[in-house]
């Protein structure tokens, strides 16, 4: 670790660990003369959230992709159709994370909430049946995304091809 001095300014080690992470919110702050801390923002909140639509195939919770599931178990926030989508889906979610039905709830409901997560810079794992391309629902809420100027990426499900 090495700490920056200069004429001017003499970076703390807490700093200069908080700066690694992102610029300072709050400079160097002694606590009771026992130890200081620094904090600063990732450049990940920096950024804000992350919405990801990941599309359930045929809807058998084996058949979603190792990519859809990673999203899953990193999500803060799930949102899915309970009257399309299995639930089983949602038990790859970690334990703070919130799961919602999007049964419902109207267009603009849905984008309030996922903006509300995604101000936060957190991640937002949306699931539809199928493709997300081919559900309408992708469509209508895609449009609402971007004219939130919020970012998105899609993950499709697997079909079998038996089907």
């Amino acid at each position: 670790l090495v700490v920056k001095e200069t004429e001017e300014t003499v970076t703390s080690i807490s700093e200069t660990c908080a700066i690694t992470h992102g610029p300072l919110l709050m400079e160097e702050q002694e606590l009771d003369g026992v130890c200081s801390v620094a904090v600063s923002i990732s450049r990940e909140a920096q950024l804000g959230g992350h919405v990801e639509f990941v599309g359930t195939g045929s809807d058998d919770p084996d058949l979603v992709t190792v990519r859809g599931m990673r999203f899953l178990q990193q999500a803060d926030l799930i949102l899915y159709p309970s009257n399309a989508v299995s639930e089983r889906l949602t038990h790859y979610a970690k334990k703070r994370c919130t799961v919602r039905s999007s049964d419902n709830q109207k267009p603009e409901e849905r984008l309030q909430l996922i903006q509300e997560y995604y101000k936060k810079g957190l991640q937002i794992v949306r699931l539809l049946d199928g493709d997300p391309i081919l559900n309408p629902t992708f469509e209508q809420e895609k449009q609402l995304l971007e004219d939130a100027d919020m970012r998105y990426h899609i993950t499709p499900g697997i079909t079998p091809a038996n089907r």
